[in-house]
């Protein structure tokens, strides 16, 4: 990465992360992960000091098609600022809607699952004694994506499990008639740091 000053108020960088790959094993089986490469613009800006607020944007290009050749390369945007209610207590508030990708198989044919996730975020941070700072933050994001049945209804065809048997359809469900999942993700993180 590198980082460059503009002036005393705005400073850009440039952050470029290479593919690599991540092995690990699940109950006895090797899986493999690859992580594709990224190229991430920022930019930030603190206007004059009486305002006392910040902001920081960031744009980052996803090669996701070296990963795979039926993933599309992606763009991922956030946006984050800070305004300082007191000298010593901000208030920061962020957003970011990055893409990613989910591959499943169905007949032995590979299905690329595009997964976007809009995030909003909030936090603040403060010194608790001299060179001890605690930082506290919430974020919350909402997608919807579809998916495979994990247990297929197939498994649930027995006529005593339901009154109404005879009116119920078991049969097996492709990607033609997906499960609709909305997924919902609320985050609390707290961070002790201390400065030597």
């Amino acid at each position: 990465g590198l980082q460059a000053e503009l002036n005393r108020h705005t400073s850009f960088g440039i952050n470029f992360k290479p593919e690599f790959d991540i092995d690990y094993e699940i109950a006895d089986i090797d899986t493999n992960f690859t992580q594709p490469a990224s190229l991430r613009l920022g930019l930030f800006h603190s206007p004059r000091s009486y305002i006392r607020s910040a902001i920081n944007i960031d744009i980052e290009y996803v090669q996701w098609n070296s990963v795979n050749d039926i993933y599309d390369d992606q763009i991922n945007y956030y946006i984050g600022v800070e305004h300082k209610i007191t000298n010593k207590l901000p208030f920061r508030m962020g957003f970011n809607y990055k893409t990613e990708y989910n591959l499943t198989e169905e007949n032995n044919i590979p299905i690329a699952e595009k997964v976007t996730i809009p995030t909003f975020s909030a936090g603040t941070g403060f010194e608790i004694i001299k060179n001890l700072e605690l930082d506290l933050s919430i974020s919350y994001s909402n997608h919807i994506y579809e998916a495979l049945d994990l247990f297929q209804d197939t498994l649930y065809d027995y006529e005593f499990l339901w009154n109404n048997y005879n009116y119920m359809n078991f049969d097996y469900r492709g990607w033609e008639n997906p499960d609709k999942v909305t997924e919902t993700n609320f985050k609390i993180q707290t961070t002790l740091s201390y400065k030597f």
